[in-house]
């Protein structure tokens, strides 16, 4: 009969001993499933990121490809005719394409967001009108000009 307790005994400490290794290697493997769900949240964060960082570039592309860089302004293509002018320091700076409104005090574009002024459209009236005498006689000149007299 001792050796029918002892062999219970033995049995019953076996058992102890295989649940004891049961939870250990129960709670190691929630314990790895718990760090790959925590790195399966991670890379899908990442893609995520990646997906709008994607989009973002693509949508760069297309206006850039779109922009033509003239007289120190932007003319964002809108099609085959028509150009609107955007501010050069918004669309360098910040990449937002911020349409110019055109003004007559002594600059042809402002900005209404970063309130810069571009295009100094009375140099260019100056330049441009044919009807300034000063103009006009250094141009006869220039026109008229024969070295050989």
């Amino acid at each position: 009969m001792s050796t029918i307790i002892a062999i219970i005994s033995s049995l019953i400490a076996l058992l102890s001993l295989s649940f004891t290794v049961f939870i250990y290697v129960k709670a190691k493997k929630d314990k790895h499933q718990d760090q790959m769900n925590r790195k399966v949240q991670i890379l899908e964060i990442e893609n995520e990121h990646l997906k709008r960082e994607n989009d973002r570039c693509k949508r760069q592309l297309s206006t850039y490809d779109k922009m033509n860089f003239k007289d120190g302004i932007y003319f964002f293509k809108e099609d085959e005719k028509s150009e609107i002018p955007v501010c050069p320091v918004c669309y360098g700076n910040e990449e937002k394409v911020i349409p110019l409104s055109q003004i007559n005090n002594g600059y042809k574009y402002t900005c209404q967001r970063c309130n810069g002024k571009f295009g100094d459209s009375t140099r260019e009236q100056d330049f441009f009108d044919t009807s300034k005498s000063e103009y006009n006689k250094e141009l006869e000149d220039i026109i008229h000009y024969n070295p050989f007299t």
